[in-house]
């Protein structure tokens, strides 16, 4: 087994997965968002980074990608992986504190959020004040993208945004919702 794989296997509670994303389920999360004309990408739950480098192929030289990731290994581990893109921040700390991250890098709007957080784990008030500071923060044009393996937050989902949609992928252990939201 491979760092990632055990790392994910010790830290279920906390990272509501057992493996890394599948390819197909990446391609699902980024395949109608322009990152090439983004200034500025969230990115909620890091982890070994596999979704991390599909973001970082697909932005501009100039595009800001501040990553977050609770996980110290995990952190470690794509510093090191991803030590050539220096427009990449990662920051050891949970995605609920995004909004203070914004003020200390003087960004206001942002462009994506793409978030793997493990929603069902969080308190339903937690969530929702989450979403609520993302929609504030999205530009006009921006959208949040949360993949999840249940419908549990759907409802919170689509009482924050005004446009959502849903898809499905099976290729994925275990298959996962994809939300896309404006």
């Amino acid at each position: 087994m491979n760092f990632a794989s055990l790392e994910y296997l010790n830290t279920i509670s906390k990272s509501g997965t057992i493996i890394p994303s599948s390819k197909y389920l990446i391609h699902k999360c980024l395949e109608d968002l322009a990152l090439d004309k983004a200034k500025v990408v969230l990115e909620f739950g890091m982890g070994d980074g596999c979704i991390t480098k599909e973001i970082l192929k697909r932005v501009g030289k100039e595009t800001t990608l501040l990553s977050f990731e609770i996980n110290k290994r995990f952190c470690t581990y794509c510093a090191e992986k991803f030590d050539d893109f220096p427009t990449l921040k990662i920051l050891n700390e949970s995605a609920f504190n995004f909004q203070k991250a914004l003020l200390e890098h003087a960004i206001y709007k942002v462009d994506y959020v793409v978030s793997s957080l493990p929603m069902s784990l969080f308190d339903k008030k937690e969530t929702l004040g989450l979403l609520e500071r993302v929609k504030e923060h999205l530009t006009d044009q921006g959208r949040f993208i949360q993949y999840q393996y249940s419908r549990d937050n759907e409802k919170l989902i689509k009482n924050t945004f005004e446009k959502v949609t849903r898809e499905f992928t099976f290729l994925n252990i275990p298959p996962a919702f994809v939300y896309k939201c404006a």
